[in-house]
Parts: structure tokens; C-alpha cells; sequence
């Protein structure tokens, strides 16, 4: 390595990334308008630090565009070779996430090529915190809620605070999430340091949100006393880039590299993404910018119904039950329902469908009700599985069904542990892309009354049927729609 290349590696976020980067032969590193920027900026902000400023920035980039290689694998490498003696903190939603980033950025300085341009390598530590030789600072790796406090950092990194659409939608876990961010992260900067928040956002009320809303004039939180954070966003779509004062607008953002030439993604795999998620998924994840979910959830307007059985798939069938059996359930004034939806979820072309053959429901005493679930297995037949969600208000809800088809079915016992609304927006793409297949019967219209008043209506049972029965069907594929995957 020449001197020159030294000092170029040293100073410059992206060289580094280039000299170090581990996928050479398989993948080749693509460097997009956002990668250029985001690095430049990060550039800055080290040259900051130097000079005794310090920096507060929220990075917002959809998922799969390589944001964790720019700042959580490569960064705190490049950063303690250069500032030994300095601190960093890596933290995830996860302590295991952090971890896998600290084990990446450690191993890239156990390389000769490492020493040879820092003149450090790795001296002594593990994955949860470790340190290069010549200097006293540590790379410290940890969870959200775990391990923070004790320690602290020049340069702390915040990277997908949020595990998914289950804790985004819940207000319980927001506040965790704020809590966690105001009391334990964010109070373990140095006197001059550098915070990063690197996320793709996924509601309007997380970290990111609630930071921006305390930044801002006229909204109902501002804070001017509170610390204000620079925000660099990235749309998936007809988005603008600054470079060096420059702006560049784009259809798509990494459909070509910085240089024009072809990028990672093509225009389909964003069209295709945005059919997936739909229109509140999309805003959030690919957009960056996410809204206020308005009205009720699904889009029962392209619901496609068919006349006849012959026109569904020939896929595996589930009967997902939701049983009316607790006191408060059966003796209201309009008593909820027990009912069974008979369903499929496939791909077609990459893209979720949803199938509902009959729903059965029933308002009766226990003995009417069990001999009514029996009449309707039997008429199902072999080739229909049974399932009904095991869940904390409904605990004793697999043992009955397990009574009532004793010898005549297996059940299968669903635990999904997010409440109805998180997992009713998993489904909602597919309502909004017109892939709900409905069999015309006559429990269409009180199936189509209680699915447009959600979340609002006195009744939810056949919604929890068919939200259920798609996470059934995620988990015999390993595909969660619109939730956390793997590269997001």
C-alpha cells in the first residue's frame, strides 16, 4: 500500500469500504447516490469531532440498500483505527444483531492489510466489546434494553431500533423503544461525540418520529431544548439526492450506481416491492416517510369472487378457528361469535393470495357448538388442517378444540404474540393489491360487514381467522409479508 493509498483508506469512508470490502469475488460492492453521500457525510462528521463539534444524524434508507455494511459492519472499524483512544457504541434492536456487526468490524482488523494501514490490529475483547492496540478505546456491541448502561461512546450508532411491524404498531413497545433511546443510549455521549440513527423507519410515533416531531416547529411535542438531529432520507422512489451541493433526482434509488452505470436492484423489484407492502407498508419502508394509518384497514373494494370451487388453487386448506368460549365473550349483550374460515394463502408470481372457500359461525350453548365444529370438520374432510391460536385470553382455546375433534383431527396450535391490529397490517397489502379470492356463498355479506368496520366493529373473530391463517402459512414457507427479513 502506498502512502498515498494509506491517507486516501484513512480520511475517506467509501475507500475504505472499497480497500476493505469482503465480497470481492461473489459480490462486488455497488456504490449507489446514497452510499456516496452517506459515507461524505460521515466523513464530515469525523472531521467534525476533530475539531471539537459534534454531530447529531438520522439516516432513513429502505431495506436491502446496504445501509448496515455503510455504518454498522465497516464503520467502527475504520473509525478506532483512526481514534483509538475514542469509544464506540453499536447498538440494535437486538443484543445477537449487534453482535454479528461487532464480529464483522473486529475481523476486518485482524487483517495485514489492516495493520499495515493503521499500524493496530485487534488487541483483546469479545463480540459484546473489544479494542485495537495502541489506544483505550472499545468497541462496545449491545441490544437496545441490554447492557448500555456503564459504558459510553464518541461514537455511538443506533442501527434498526425496531425488530418489526408487531413493535411498531404497538404503542406499548414504542414507548419502550423511546425510553430505552432517551434514557440509556442517548446519555452515554462523550462531551463532543458523533450519533448516527440508521433505520428504515416504520411509524410515525418510533424514535425517529417522535425526534423529528420534537424538532419541529408547530407540532403538539416541540421541544426547543431538545437536541437537533440533521436528517439525510432516502426514498425508494422519485427521490433526490444532495452530492456535494449537487441535486440529483432519480425514478429509482438504486437502479443505477453513482456513476450511471447499472445499480443492485432493477425498476420491477420496486414495483414488485410496492405491491407487497401496500400503500401504508410502502410509505414507511420504501419511502421513508411513514403516514397516519387512516379508516378502517381493508380495501374490500377488488375483492375478486368466483362461482365456482374449481376456480381455487389446488394448495393446502386450513380451517382456522376462533372459539367464543370466556364469560365475558358469550354472556354480553351482542355475544361474540365462534367461527372457522376455511383458507389458503399462495404466491402467484411472487406475490401473496389469499383464498377463503366458506366460513361457519356459530352463537350457541357449549354442547350446540362442539357438535357444530364436529358437523363442519366432517364436511371438510382429511385434507383439511385445523388450527386455532393459542393466546394468553384464549389459553384453555386449543385443549377444547382438541376435546371436541378428539380422534377425528390433529390441531394445530398458533402463537403469534402481537395484538389484532399489528398483524391485521400484514395482511392489508393483499386486500389493497386485489388478491383476496372470496367463494360466493351466503356468509359472504356478514364476512364482507365485519372485514370493512375493522378495527372499529363490535366483531372481530372473522378477521382473526384470516390473519391467523396467514401467519399459519408463513411459517410452513418462512415468509413473513412485509415483515422483518433477512438484508432489511
Amino acid at each position: 500500500m502506498t502512502l498515498l493509498e494509506q491517507l486516501k483508506v484513512c480520511k475517506s469512508h467509501l475507500e475504505f469500504m472499497r480497500f476493505f470490502w469482503q465480497k470481492k469475488k461473489t459480490e462486488p460492492l455497488i456504490v449507489g447516490l446514497h452510499t456516496e453521500a452517506i459515507c461524505k457525510r460521515i466523513d464530515r462528521a469525523i472531521y467534525d469531532l476533530d475539531n471539537g463539534k459534534s454531530t447529531y444524524l438520522i439516516i432513513t434508507v429502505p431495506f436491502r440498500h446496504g445501509k448496515s455494511d455503510i455504518v454498522s459492519r465497516y464503520l467502527p472499524a475504520h473509525f478506532i483505527g483512526t481514534h483509538p483512544d475514542c469509544d464506540v457504541m453499536l447498538v440494535t434492536y437486538a443484543s445477537s444483531l449487534a453482535q454479528s456487526f461487532s464480529n464483522f468490524s473486529r475481523d476486518l482488523t485482524l487483517k495485514d492489510e489492516y495493520r499495515e494501514c493503521f499500524q493496530r490490529t485487534y488487541a483483546r475483547g469479545t463480540s459484546d466489546g473489544w479494542r485495537v492496540t495502541g489506544g483505550v478505546g472499545t468497541v462496545t456491541a449491545s441490544g437496545l434494553s441490554s447492557g448500555i448502561t456503564g459504558k459510553g461512546y464518541h461514537l455511538g450508532i443506533l442501527d434498526d431500533y425496531c425488530s418489526g411491524r408487531g413493535e411498531a404498531e404497538s404503542e406499548s413497545m414504542r414507548e419502550h423503544m423511546w425510553n430505552a433511546f432517551t434514557n440509556d443510549f442517548f446519555t452515554r455521549q462523550a462531551p463532543t461525540s458523533i450519533t448516527i440513527i440508521l433505520a428504515t423507519p416504520w411509524h410515525v410515533d418510533d424514535i425517529i418520529g417522535r425526534i423529528k416531531a420534537l424538532n419541529s416547529e408547530g407540532t403538539q411535542t416541540y421541544d426547543p431544548s431538545f437536541q437537533k438531529f440533521e436528517v439525510i432520507s432516502f426514498p425508494a422512489m422519485d427521490g433526490e439526492v444532495d452530492v456535494d451541493g449537487k441535486k440529483i433526482k432519480y425514478d429509482y434509488l438504486f437502479e443505477k450506481d453513482a456513476y450511471g452505470n447499472k445499480g443492485r436492484f432493477e425498476a420491477e423489484w420496486y414495483k414488485r416491492q410496492a405491491a407487497s407492502l401496500g400503500d401504508y407498508g410502502t410509505a414507511s419502508l420504501l419511502q421513508c416517510n411513514p403516514q397516519i394509518r387512516g379508516g378502517n384497514l381493508f380495501d374490500t373494494s377488488k375483492i375478486m369472487y368466483h362461482n365456482d370451487e374449481s376456480e381455487f388453487p389446488k394448495t393446502k386448506y386450513y380451517r382456522v378457528w376462533d372459539l367464543a368460549h370466556t364469560a365475558k365473550q358469550t354472556q354480553k349483550e351482542d355475544p361474540d361469535w365462534t367461527s372457522g374460515t376455511l383458507l389458503a394463502y399462495n404466491k402467484i408470481e411472487g406475490l401473496w393470495h389469499l383464498w377463503i372457500k366458506d366460513v361457519a359461525r356459530i352463537r350457541a350453548s357449549a354442547g350446540e357448538r362442539d357438535t357444530f365444529i364436529r358437523s363442519v370438520s366432517e364436511k371438510d374432510g382429511m385434507g383439511v388442517s385445523i388450527a386455532v391460536e393459542n393466546s394468553l385470553d384464549s389459553k384453555d382455546a386449543v385443549h377444547n378444540l382438541q376435546t371436541i375433534l378428539n380422534g377425528l383431527r390433529r390441531v394445530i396450535p398458533q402463537k403469534i404474540g402481537i395484538d389484532k391490529v399489528a398483524r391485521a397490517g400484514y395482511v392489508e397489502p393483499i386486500f389493497e393489491a386485489g388478491h383476496v379470492h372470496i367463494l360466493r356463498g351466503k356468509w359472504n355479506l356478514d364476512w364482507l360487514s365485519e372485514v370493512k368496520d375493522f378495527p372499529s366493529g363490535k366483531h372481530d373473530d372473522q378477521v382473526d381467522n384470516f390473519t391467523a391463517g396467514y401467519f399459519l402459512c408463513c411459517q410452513n414457507t418462512g415468509q413473513i409479508l412485509s415483515g422483518k427479513v433477512a438484508g432489511v
